[in-house]
Order: structure tokens, then sequence, then C-alpha cells
């Protein structure tokens, strides 16, 4: 994750950083590198990721590179809302993610990101069961946020397509 936003002008005014589930990862690092600049992250579908844990090797790698899984992995919650023409269009705009991606190690090491603000909109799951998790133990980065908001939208894992205005509404006001 060494790089992730150095490339990145600085903003006039504060800006907020907005990652989806496995990519909520490369939206927390940048986070302190702009102290009083980024004025909040925002995760949707996903929780801060671990320093030391792989960014996404989620699903089975196929010729260096990690492939859609295909709608088995998401039965259920997940998809339960998109409709067959929205599921059809989603695979095929998948794009693998290399290995080396999928197999990198996050690497957190500026203390002040804790002092971001964070906002996790929770999909398929709510913010009491979020907040389950962060109390057992399951997401120690997020358990270290000093600001955190949990708050739910009624979809699936892909809020972007089946609620986008609600989604959008969200994030505006942010």
């Amino acid at each position: 994750m060494r790089g992730v936003g150095a490339g990145v002008p600085a903003p006039p005014d504060r800006v907020v950083g907005v990652g989806h589930r496995a990519a909520s990862t490369p939206a927390w690092p940048p986070a302190p590198r702009r102290p009083g600049r980024v004025g909040k992250v925002v995760l949707i579908g996903g929780l801060l990721p671990d320093d030391g844990q792989k960014y996404a090797d989620l699903f089975p790698i196929a010729d260096g590179q990690m492939p859609f899984p295909g709608w088995e992995p998401f039965e259920g919650p997940d998809s339960d809302d998109l409709s067959p023409a929205q599921l059809s269009s989603l695979a095929a705009a998948a794009i693998p993610v290399p290995e080396g991606v999928a197999r990198g190690i996050v690497r957190l090491t500026d203390e002040r990101r804790f002092d971001v603000p964070v906002a996790a909109i929770c999909p398929e799951f709510t913010p009491a069961q979020a907040r389950e998790w962060i109390e057992a133990g399951d997401t120690p980065e997020t358990a270290r946020a000093k600001h955190l908001d949990l708050i739910d939208i009624d979809s699936g894992h892909w809020p972007m397509v089946t609620r986008p205005a609600e989604l959008a509404a969200m994030l505006a006001g942010m």
C-alpha cells in the first residue's frame, strides 16, 4: 500500500475518501498524509483494514489474477436485491484483480489516521452487526477509530446499483 495517495494533489478544501468493500483498503492509508485535508473516510460495505492483513485475498487466483468468482459466494443478502440484468451487467464489467494486489500486505504506520472521522455505510449487514464485530475484536483497526459512524442503508452489497440516489445523498451529506 506504499504510495497510495502520493500522486494526489492537495485539494483546496477537505475531501472525503470513499471505498467499497475490499476497495475500502486504499481509502484508509492516505487519510493521515494530508492532515486537516481529509475530512472523512467512508466505507461502503466494509470496515477498516488491519495492519499486516492481505489486501483482498478473497477468491482463488488463476493465471496471476483473481477473477470474478461468479455469483455463488454472493448468494443471499449480498445480491438478493439485484435483478437478473444487474447481475449480468456487474459480472460482465468485473475486472480481475492482479495477484500482487490481492495478496499484497496492508501496512499502516501513521497513528494520525485514527483522528480522521470514519463512516461505515452498512448495506448487507446492520450497524448493530458491525458494532458486534468491532466489540468482539474482529476488526481492531475500526475499534481504534476515534470518530466512527455506522450508517444503515437497506440494500445488498451493491447499493450504488440498487439504491444509487439514496447512497449519493448519503455521500453528499458527508
